[in-house]
Order: structure tokens, then sequence, then C-alpha cells
């Protein structure tokens, strides 16, 4: 297998099983009456354990196969912890090694990425990345909603331990060609105006990560349905992230993009703090889905163009927008503000990514 389809194929399951049930830890916690408070802490707690792990693996010289299957081994122990423990606990233990995860399985993943591309394919290569999430994001809410659905949570967690299973040992017998890999965390060289960026979009990602996934639980309480209006916004990012990929190849010029997506998905995010229909949280969320991915692929590429370790500089900026912008929508909720108002915050992180 070539090493940008084996990447390719990494993720995809990966994504798969984030996408079939990531969702629906939100709904989990939100079920009969629960508070928007555990499904926050279970992400916020997550996304701090993240970088924290970002530093420690810094301070190793990881094989790049092996750590790819533990960090998908964490990822599925995080569910039978989910739905073994008491809510009061759950979102303070089971959300650790899913946050350890995401650096265990992303770095070396994105590393390895970055080396399959050249500056004049950059761009184009990380988009189809980008793509990739979202074609699978298409399939993922709709199958892990009818899964609730059929089985409970209990189910569709169950099928995301089972893929993750399926996709360690994909990537341990592919482990022929590892390598191993050092990382580190280099700031000064990635510059302010791209490290404020890159912050930017870790704030971006952590509002939605929570805020989506409640706003429409509001409109439909159910999970079938929840799933299926997820899915209907999964692909026309990714589509236009490849094209645009394509162009800023040929041109050689990355910033133009990163303002021009920045701008964009600002202006969406912050009209979807209006919401007040599901009409119309659909409408504009599929712009926000149109434009949310722009900025990120840029500043992604334009980190690799800076130099090819900045894998783990990204990762450390972006836990800690995630987790910035958790912490900003905990105090939006504890002065009793409406939640859809967290899209305003998204909005305000959106126009960061413009610094980059």
């Amino acid at each position: 297998m070539r090493p940008y389809a084996k990447v390719l194929a990494f993720q995809s399951l990966d994504a798969l099983a984030g996408s079939a049930s990531g969702p629906f830890i939100v709904f989990y916690y939100l079920d009969d009456g629960g508070s928007p408070l555990a499904p926050l802490a279970f992400f916020l707690v997550g996304f701090a354990a993240a970088a924290i792990g970002v530093a420690g693996m810094t301070r190793l010289r990881a094989d790049s196969h092996r750590t790819m299957a533990a960090g998908v081994a964490l990822f599925a122990l995080a569910f039978p912890l989910l739905l073994l423990l008491p809510d009061a606990v759950s979102p303070y233990v089971a959300s650790v090694p899913w946050g350890l995860s995401i650096p265990a399985f992303f770095l070396p993943l994105n590393t390895l990425a970055a080396r399959t591309t050249q500056r004049g394919d950059r761009a184009v290569k990380l988009g189809g990345l980008f793509l990739g999430f979202a074609v699978v994001g298409i399939f993922g809410p709709s199958l892990g909603g009818v899964l609730v659905w059929v089985g409970g949570y209990a189910l569709c967690f169950t099928f995301a331990v089972v893929l993750l299973a399926a996709d360690a040992v994909l990537i341990l017998s592919q482990a022929g060609d590892a390598s191993p890999l050092a990382f580190r965390i280099a700031l000064p060289r990635l510059g302010r105006r791209l490290s404020a960026g890159l912050l930017g979009e870790g704030g971006v990602e952590g509002v939605l990560t929570f805020l989506g996934a409640v706003t429409v639980f509001g409109f439909l309480q159910g999970p079938r349905e929840l799933g299926l209006l997820l899915s209907l916004f999964a692909l026309a990012g990714g589509v236009m992230s490849v094209l645009l990929g394509r162009l800023s190849d040929r041109i050689r010029h990355r910033r133009r993009f990163i303002v021009a997506g920045a701008m964009a998905a600002g202006a969406a995010l912050a009209a979807l703090a209006f919401t007040a229909t599901l009409s119309y949280y659909v409408v504009v969320n599929s712009l926000v889905a149109l434009t949310a991915t722009v900025a990120p692929l840029f500043l992604f590429a334009a980190a690799v163009d800076r130099f090819e370790e900045a894998v783990a500089t990204r990762e450390v900026l972006l836990n800690a927008g995630r987790a910035l912008g958790l912490v900003a929508m905990g105090v939006l909720l504890l002065l009793g503000l409406p939640t859809v108002l967290g899209f305003g915050l998204a909005a305000v992180f959106a126009l960061g990514m413009a610094l980059g």
C-alpha cells in the first residue's frame, strides 16, 4: 500500500468510529434531562489531556505505527468507561484516554502525511485528508443514529470499538516500513501570526465539538434525526478544501486563502448565533460546512511549509485553543445565557484564524 493511501485508510477507520459515536457522547449525557455541563467537562478534560500528551510525546522517539495503534486503542477504551462509570464521574475519567488518543494517533499520522507532500502538491494532498473526513462524515452520524435507535448507546459505542480494533490491526499489519519519529514544539519557528491562527482554529473546534450536537438536540430530541441532519453538513467543506488546495498549490500563496476562509467562516458562525428555527440552522450551518475547513487546511499547509516538523507545535496550539473555546462556553452556560450565543464565540475565534 502506498504511503498516502495508508494514511487515508488509517484515518478513515478512525474518522468513521469518531463520526458514528462522537456526536452521541453529547446526546448520551443530555438524554433524560442531563446537564450540558457533563459533556462540556468531557471534552474540556479530554483536550487538556491531549495537550499534555503532545508535550509528553516530545520527550520520546516513537515508532510511528505502534504509536498510532496505541492511539486507537486509547480511543476505544473511552467507550466502556463512558458506559460503565456513573455520570458524575465518567466525564473526568473516560475523557482522559480519549484525549490522549488524539496526539498518539494524529501526531504520527499527520507527520507521515506531511512527508508524502511537496510544496507543489501539499495543499491538495492535505485537502484530501480533510475530504476523507468529510466523506466518512456523511455516513457516520446517520449510522450512529440508527444504531442508537436500534440498540441504544451501548450498541453505538460498541460499533466504534470494533472499528477502532480493526484500525489497530490494519495499522500494525502495515508496520513493516514503520519509522521512528521524534516530535518537538517550536513556537518561535512557527511565528506569532501562524501560532495565533492555529489557536483560533482550535477555539472554533472546541466550541463546535460541544455546541453543534447540543443545538441539534434542542430541535430534534431523537438520535436518528440527529445523525441524518449532521450528515447533511459533511461533504461540502471537504470538496471545497481540495479544489482550493489545488489552486493554492499553483499560486503558492497560502495567506490569502487563510484570510478569506477565516472571514467567511466567521460571518457564517456569527449568523448561527441568531438561530431560532431548525430550517434557519440547516441553511446557515450548510454555509459553515462550506467555509469552516478552508482556513484550517491552509494553516496546516503553511505550518508544514514553514518546517516539516511543525505537526507537534500545531497540535499543542489546536488543543490549547479547543480547551479555551470550551472554557468560554462554560462561562456562557454558568451565566445562564442562551447556548446559541456560543456561535458568536466561535465567530470570534474564526476571525482569529485570519492572523495566520
